[in-house]
C-alpha cells in the first residue's frame, strides 16, 4: 500500500471503521476521493447552486443511507487534497461555508 500511495497521488490509505458492514473488524484499504468534476466552463452561478444542493441538510439522508461509506462524506473534508483546483463556483460556497483553512491556496 505505501508503495502503491507514493507512486499514486489520487490513492490513499484508509480505514473502513469496525462494523460499517456487520460482522467486519476495522480494515486498512486504498481509497480514492470521490470528486464532482465539471468543465472550467460551467457558470460559476451553477456550479456553486449545485455544490450548495448537494451540501443542503436535507440531502444529507441520502449520503448517510446510500453506500455505508457515504456516512464519512463531510463538506469539513471535501477539499482536501484535491487532484486539480476547485471550479470559482464551487471555491465560492466552500468560502462561504466559513472554511478558508480547506481551500487550497
Amino acid at each position: 500500500m505505501d508503495n502503491l500511495v507514493k507512486t499514486n497521488p489520487e490513492l490513499r490509505i484508509a480505514r473502513v471503521p469496525e462494523n460499517l458492514y456487520p460482522g467486519i473488524p476495522a480494515t486498512k484499504t486504498l481509497s480514492v476521493a470521490a470528486i464532482w468534476i465539471v468543465a472550467a466552463a460551467a457558470p460559476d452561478d451553477l456550479v456553486y447552486s449545485v455544490t450548495r444542493a448537494l451540501w443542503n441538510p436535507a440531502n444529507r439522508v441520502l449520503l448517510d443511507s446510500g453506500h455505508p461509506m457515504g456516512i464519512l462524506i463531510r463538506p469539513e473534508t471535501a477539499t482536501m487534497n484535491l487532484p486539480i483546483p476547485l471550479h470559482p463556483g464551487a471555491e465560492r460556497f466552500y468560502r462561504e461555508l466559513k472554511a478558508p483553512s480547506l481551500i487550497p491556496q
